[in-house]
């Protein structure tokens, strides 16, 4: 579940300049994927092709929960970074790949997001 860094500042609303993923793994073993589709949500330049697409790859089994990122277009993002987030609970090792152009993957804390902060 892909969110915004931090959810307290909603006056930034197109070009928040952080993105926090939650990961949700599965028990045993699996994998899932999904693209996040970024623009500078004011323009039409889309149009053009500027935007890009990233490709997240979660995998797991019962030793480690692995988060592979793939950065596709030339849009330049707003960040350079994105922090993965697994449950407290969550006791498997995390292992985050960033390919070459993509955002860096960092672990941080799973931090409760509230309108009302």
């Amino acid at each position: 579940m892909p969110l915004t860094g931090e959810a307290c500042d909603f006056s930034r609303l197109q070009d928040e300049p952080s993105r926090c993923v939650r990961i949700f793994p599965g028990h045993k073993s699996g994998g899932s994927s999904f693209t996040l589709y970024e623009d500078d949500g004011l323009s039409l330049r889309h149009r053009e092709g500027d935007f890009a697409e990233l490709d997240f790859r979660l995998d797991w089994d019962d030793d480690a929960v692995r988060l592979r990122l793939a950065k596709r277009g030339d849009y330049a993002l707003p960040y350079d970074t994105i922090t993965a987030a697994l449950p407290a609970a969550e006791r498997r090792r995390l292992v985050l790949e960033s390919e070459a152009g993509a955002p860096h993957l960092v672990a941080g804390p799973w931090r409760f997001h509230s309108l009302h902060a």
